[in-house]
């Protein structure tokens, strides 16, 4: 299996390639090595966070369907 290459670190703001929100990048989502009992591999995914009426909402995204945005 190929090894992905995260695109985006923590506290990188995004939003989806679509539209909406601007998200903020809380974690970048790796895969359990059961051998080596450490967090090795990258899933390609990453949790984001943000705001919605005062509410704080949160979703795991693939990281190719959002882009950063330059502040």
């Amino acid at each position: 299996m190929e090894e992905i290459t995260p695109k985006f670190k923590l506290g990188d703001v995004v939003q989806l390639k679509s539209g909406g929100p601007e998200m903020t990048v809380s974690e970048l989502i790796m895969v359990l090595n059961m051998s080596t009992a450490s967090y090795d591999k990258f899933t390609g995914k990453v949790k984001c966070q943000w705001f919605s009426n005062k509410e704080r909402k949160e979703e795991t995204f693939v990281q190719d369907t959002i882009e950063k945005i330059e502040l």
